[in-house]
């Protein structure tokens, strides 16, 4: 069988056809990976409330041990009560003159006055060396300052304008666009991935990091901004680029 040939109209009704499947198929690779992180964030947050249970129900268990131990006596278990002297001992020890010394009885020292004891506490709280404060308004030093000026110099520029750590999608992102200084859509951003030798990964891995970074610095990060385009959807640029009215100046125009 021949294969059928097709005229300009369908060839073009085919191309559509297939652009809208690829356009559905990104759409659900997008929502797919949304609701992967969702799912990640609520595993984490379950997690963390089981962590918190587990710490709280520890030092409930520790003051019930110690209240079982508070209830035993004073004296101690097992320990036998002071005897009596028997009465007929006492009549013997008297007709024969001999007196015998009795160990005597344990006395109990005194409780000293409350008054007594709140002194001796302030003067032991005086002799206590008094920690050093910082100046008022003074702000800690972080820890890559900590480090030297070159760690936090080279922290301060893995982080960027963001003001927190960019993973290298995001770096692509924000640098591309910075390069091309215009708003780029998905199908911009999976082409240059794909001109850079660097980038080994295949066009599906791309173009579900480059949705996962784009959702991030767009809808939680607010790095980008969404702006329309004469295309479907919508294009991507830097915030700064934005207007106070939310609108693109004609020279970032796609």
């Amino acid at each position: 069988m021949s294969q059928p040939l097709l005229n300009p109209l369908e060839i073009e009704d085919l191309l559509n056809q297939y652009r809208s499947d690829l356009r559905k198929l990104e759409y659900q690779m997008y929502k797919t990976q949304t609701v992967i992180q969702e799912l990640e964030q609520q595993a984490a947050e379950a997690q963390k409330a089981l962590s918190l249970e587990t710490a709280k129900a520890l030092p409930g268990a520790t003051k019930e041990t110690k209240k079982g131990k508070a209830k035993t006596g004073r004296r101690g278990p097992g320990r036998p009560p002071l005897a009596k002297a028997a009465p007929a001992q006492e009549e013997t020890a008297a007709a024969t003159g001999e007196v015998k010394e009795t160990a005597p009885a344990e006395e109990e020292m005194p409780q000293q006055p409350a008054a007594k004891r709140s002194r001796k506490a302030a003067s032991a709280k005086k002799g206590a060396p008094k920690k050093k404060k910082g100046g008022p308004g003074r702000p800690r030093k972080s820890a890559a300052e900590k480090k030297g000026p070159e760690t936090a110099k080279k922290e301060k520029a893995e982080k960027g304008d963001a003001g927190y750590r960019l993973s290298d999608w995001d770096k692509f992102i924000i640098d591309s666009l910075k390069t091309k200084q215009q708003a780029l859509i998905t199908q911009d951003f999976l082409d240059i991935a794909k001109d850079n030798p660097d980038i080994k990964s295949g066009e599906a891995q791309i173009k579900v990091k480059l949705n996962r970074s784009l959702h991030k610095l767009a809808n939680r990060k607010g790095v980008l901004a969404k702006v329309e385009h004469s295309g479907r959807g919508y294009a991507y640029a830097l915030n700064e680029w934005v207007n106070a009215k939310g609108a693109l100046p004609k020279k970032y125009a796609r």
